[in-house]
């Protein structure tokens, strides 16, 4: 065992171990003592069944990177979900969102369900259900099933993704002698711009819980961009206006997404009196 390994292992105590943020961080850290001490503790009948289940799903990683001094486990028979987990570790590794994973392995279609969950999220890397909005809807008793047809809900909004991180347009406008000083400052508005309209969209599908809710999204963002020049300014139209919206019930919600592009008028109309006055609030604060 090298040096700094021993030292590491040697300072590994029990609380370090029950310590699954910083085993997530580092699945294979630590030696045969850390692996001793993960595998007691997947096997500790006093610890609640989702942190034996995290273990499990840490203990399966370990196994898998060769670790010749880890024992097979002991699984019961009807412990399905702590098995799964330690397949799950062994065969794919740690995943983007341990403890997300961890909770959908519970069900007893659990691994396939886990496997599609992050396949779902690479496919979406801007607009993607995070790791605390997932727990929270599964909290708000969201099913897995349910949860992984609201990530392919998202996919109609990630192909905007590119255009809402693109400050070229806005670039373009800046005078050419303020472009080296400006170029880094309008990216970084851009990509916070999203960062927080991404958060924004986290709160409609903690709301609604609605694939339908993220579709119309979807179409509002595109026809919001197809409007007029994509301007930091726009996005925060965009960002203000979903913001607004937030406090209509959800039968009105739904309604409020739903505009279109007046091709004689040149601007965005809907049929709720309540959005154009919103629009026009927004834009006149941009």
């Amino acid at each position: 065992m090298a040096k700094n390994e021993r030292n590491k292992t040697e300072n590994a105590d029990q609380s370090d171990v029950l310590n699954l943020d910083r085993l997530f961080a580092d699945p294979t850290w630590g030696g045969s003592e850390v692996n001793e001490q993960v595998y007691v503790a997947a096997h500790d009948a006093g610890l609640p069944l989702e942190t034996r289940a995290s273990m499990f799903l840490i203990y399966g990683v370990r196994v898998a990177g060769k670790n010749t001094d880890c024992r097979q486990p002991l699984i019961k028979e009807k412990e399905d979900w702590l098995r799964r987990a330690y397949y799950f570790g062994l065969k794919y590794g740690l995943p983007p969102q341990p403890r997300m994973v961890t909770r959908i392995l519970e069900y007893e279609e659990g691994l396939d369900l886990a496997v599609a969950y992050v396949r779902e999220c690479d496919a979406a890397p801007v607009f993607k259900i995070k790791q605390e909005l997932g727990l929270a809807l599964l909290d708000s008793g969201m099913d897995a099933s349910g949860l992984i047809s609201l990530c392919r809900a998202l996919h109609a909004i990630e192909p905007l993704s590119e255009r809402l991180l693109d400050a070229s347009e806005e670039i373009a406008m800046i005078l050419p002698a303020m472009l080296q000083v400006e170029e880094p400052k309008a990216v970084k508005l851009r990509r916070d711009q999203v960062e927080s309209l991404s958060a924004l969209i986290g709160e409609y599908m903690l709301r609604t819980r609605s694939t339908k809710v993220i579709i119309l999204l979807a179409g509002f963002i595109n026809t919001m961009l197809a409007s007029s020049p994509l301007t930091s300014d726009l996005v925060g139209t965009i960002y203000g206006a979903l913001s607004a919206f937030l406090k209509f019930d959800d039968a009105k919600l739904t309604e409020c997404l739903k505009i279109e592009i007046d091709q004689d008028l040149g601007r965005v109309t809907s049929p709720l009196k309540e959005v154009t006055d919103i629009l026009d609030r927004q834009r006149r604060r941009s």
